[in-house]
């Protein structure tokens, strides 16, 4: 399982320092950390879900500005070995990242400290970022690529819109989860709300269609 091999990487790599699967930090990580979490809620294991849960407390805190606003790992950085992120350049990829993985994260857990910590990677598209400047153009609905040193990225991919529409589409995800009790203490296998699991809705219409009889005659 992919889990098992994530598991796997951390125990390997992992120092009380360094929480982390990699010897760097590099592209879309709090991914990583969602798919562990992720892993946990579906099978119940606190293995993993204790695991995605402790790396994404580590890269949330590496991801945070001495001023608190959210800064994502920048790209300069991702060759770097155990090393303190770089401040730039940053890409709206990881901001979307992070807040799946802050919703998975209060998903399992219930605690309303990873709504707060995705608030403020969302607030980064809006200008809450190391430049003052917004990211989105609310006329046209793109979104700058990222931020250098001096100034924004004006160039408006296609990964950064779709960084950029997912996000509130998460955020909004947090309103149908802010009633569920806090539970701050250790998880535990009985804590951890798993996904419900699938009904059997009956066979499918297509699955009784018989194969072709043979080849379609020349036109």
């Amino acid at each position: 399982m992919l889990a098992d091999r994530l598991i796997a990487l951390l125990k390997k790599v992992e120092t009380p320092d360094w929480i982390w699967l990699e010897e760097g930090l590099s592209y879309d990580n709090a991914r990583l950390c969602e798919a562990l979490i992720l892993a946990g809620r579906a099978t119940a294991s606190r293995a993993y879900g204790v695991a995605g849960l402790r790396m994404l407390g580590w890269l949330m805190a590496r991801q945070t500005s001495p001023s608190g606003q959210f800064r994502p790992v920048g790209s300069t950085g991702f060759s770097d070995i155990r090393l303190p992120p770089k401040p730039f350049d940053q890409q709206p990829v990881e901001a979307a990242a992070t807040i799946a993985a802050c919703l998975a994260a209060r998903r399992m857990t219930a605690q309303p400290r990873w709504r707060d910590d995705a608030s403020r990677a969302f607030a980064r598209f809006s200008g809450s970022n190391d430049l003052g400047l917004p990211l989105v153009d609310p006329e046209t609905g793109s979104c700058r690529d990222g931020l250098h040193p001096d100034r924004r990225n004006e160039n408006r991919g296609g990964e950064s819109v779709v960084s950029y529409l997912l996000s509130p589409a998460d955020m909004r995800q947090f309103e149908r989860v802010a009633l569920v009790p806090d539970r701050s203490q250790p998880l535990h296998r009985g804590d951890i709300q798993s996904f419900p699991k699938p009904q059997f809705r009956g066979r499918l219409v297509a699955s009784n269609i018989p194969e072709p009889a043979g080849t379609l005659p020349p036109s």
